[in-house]
């Protein structure tokens, strides 16, 4: 191995100057992301606009339209590599403009329209005690998690099965008249029994049911997945702009 001379300890650079290289490095770095996440947004949000671009919410027809193109064209954006920033901010831009509320408010007034579509893609009655889970779980669902149940499938069945099954428990937990009459004493211990036992395998219960709802929920999300997929180029030109 060559010994090491006096001009190859000049040439070599000193820790305080590769430090101050890869620093700069890594600016220049960071920079590049975030200037292409300033166009993704810009991207994102025009097409998002485009949705709501004269949209009429009065019939439930137009109501399970809207949410269905929500779904579409959150799908379509996932697909295609942009980021979860991005697309909650759009997506969240867009409703909240359309309905007038804060970032905060904004799952509490389009929640409705997304949990009634659930309930109808699920076939359950809009009366009964599971819709009323339904809709506590799309209520409930952080907002980050949006892009994510939108296109994740398995994601999607996964909450639902998990709230489908924690709400059964409870009603069995709190249903009262199981406990009345002769037989009182015996209906209140096989409920019991049917709770503890539903306790106790709860997860494995959850990944029997999400497989269900999964086969059934699945095919309903891809067969929306390329709906937004061909845009004309008029359309491109205007997202664009």
């Amino acid at each position: 191995m060559p010994a090491m001379t006096e001009n190859t300890m000049e040439n070599k650079p000193t820790i305080k100057e590769s430090l101050k290289k890869n620093l700069k490095q890594t600016l220049n770095e960071k920079k590049i992301i975030e200037e292409n996440l300033l166009i993704e947004k810009k991207i994102v949000a025009n097409r998002y606009n485009l949705i709501g671009n004269g949209l009429v919410l009065e019939t439930e027809e137009q109501q399970m339209k809207f949410v269905e193109s929500l779904i579409a064209e959150t799908q379509y954006l996932s697909a295609q590599g942009y980021s979860s920033q991005a697309i909650n901010e759009g997506l969240f831009d867009l409703i909240g403009s359309l309905f007038k509320g804060s970032f905060t408010s904004v799952p509490a007034v389009v929640g409705e329209y997304i949990a009634q579509w659930l309930l109808k893609t699920l076939g359950l009655p809009q009366d009964s005690y599971m819709a009323g889970v339904i809709i506590a779980l799309v209520g409930n669902l952080n907002i980050s998690d949006y892009d994510k149940f939108f296109t994740d499938c398995r994601f999607a069945s996964n909450k639902i099965a998990d709230s489908l099954i924690e709400g059964y428990i409870v009603k069995l937990q709190n249903e009262k008249s199981m406990n009345q009459g002769a037989g009182g004493f015996v209906l209140s211990a096989l409920r019991n029994a049917v709770v503890d036992y539903f306790v106790e395998d709860k997860n494995g219960l959850i990944e029997k049911l999400e497989e269900k709802i999964g086969d059934f929920i699945c095919p309903k999300l891809s067969a929306m997945a390329g709906k937004m997929g061909d845009v004309t180029k008029a359309v491109k030109d205007k997202v664009v702009a």
